[in-house]
């Protein structure tokens, strides 16, 4: 794996992360990630964010009821089939630098609020949307 961030001015970050993968079955895999984090005003973030996915089969993967009964090992799991995925989204999050709340006793201090909106995509034809929410408190 590798990381690489880069930062400018402290209102735009770029990170890039890359994996690979390989096992005994025969999987190879390369996943690489790429996001930007844009804060146009103190406690703004605007997150734009890609992930490519390819890999290779497993030695022992056979579409439904392709495998011979004689093979000693066999899956028709799609997960361990030859395929490629990507992902992109925007993410936006609020958190301003002590929250919006007194700090008071037996209070909940609220300390940032994120969405994120997705399209993920994969070669065998799965595809989604995914939306996310997060709110977060301290006690």
């Amino acid at each position: 794996a590798a990381w690489v961030n880069w930062a400018a001015a402290n209102k735009l970050m770029l990170h890039f992360n890359q994996r690979v993968y390989g096992d005994q079955w025969g999987i190879f895999a390369s996943t690489t990630e790429f996001s930007l984090t844009y804060e146009p005003v103190f406690g703004l973030r605007f997150h734009p964010h890609a992930r490519f996915h390819i890999q290779s089969g497993a030695n022992y993967f056979y579409d439904f009821e392709e495998a011979s009964f004689f093979d000693q090992y066999y899956t028709s799991d799609w997960d361990l089939s030859a395929l490629n995925t990507w992902e992109v989204g925007l993410g936006v999050k609020y958190a301003p630098l002590y929250g919006r709340s007194k700090e008071k006793p037996g209070r909940a201090a609220f300390r940032y609020i994120h969405t994120d909106f997705s399209y993920f995509s994969r070669s065998d034809g799965l595809w989604s949307y995914l939306l996310t929410f997060g709110l977060g408190f301290q006690l």
